[in-house]
C-alpha cells in the first residue's frame, strides 16, 4: 500500500509561479479547496490537493491561513470522514432545531 503525504502548511507553495492551482471550491469565508498539478523529479504528474483555511486570529491585525495537503490516496477517506462528522452534526442538533420551533 503506498504511503500518503499529507503536511500541514502556513504558507503559499513557493516553488514556481507556472504552479498555479484550480480553485476547486471557495466559500466565500476563508475556505478554499485547490488542485495543484505538481511535477516529481523525474517530470511525472503528481497531482495534489489542498485544503485551505483563512482567519483573523483574536487580537491580531493580520490573517493566517492554515493548509493540509493531499494526495490522490487521502483524498477519499477524507472525503468519507468529513461526511460522516457533517452527518453526526447534523444529527446531534436536530433535537434543538425541532425544539426551538
Amino acid at each position: 500500500m503506498p504511503q500518503t503525504q499529507a503536511a500541514v502548511q502556513q504558507e503559499e507553495p513557493t516553488a514556481s509561479f507556472a504552479n498555479k492551482p484550480v480553485v476547486l471550491a471557495d466559500n466565500g469565508h476563508g475556505t478554499k479547496v485547490k488542485l495543484w498539478n505538481n511535477k516529481t523529479e523525474e517530470g511525472r504528474d503528481f497531482p495534489t490537493v489542498s485544503i485551505e483555511r483563512s482567519y483573523k486570529p483574536k487580537g491580531s491585525e493580520e490573517y493566517r491561513t492554515d493548509r493540509v495537503s493531499l494526495t490522490a490516496d487521502d483524498l477519499l477517506a477524507v472525503a468519507r470522514g468529513l461526511e460522516k462528522a457533517h452527518d453526526a452534526i447534523v444529527e446531534k442538533n436536530l433535537p434543538q432545531k425541532s425544539q426551538a420551533r
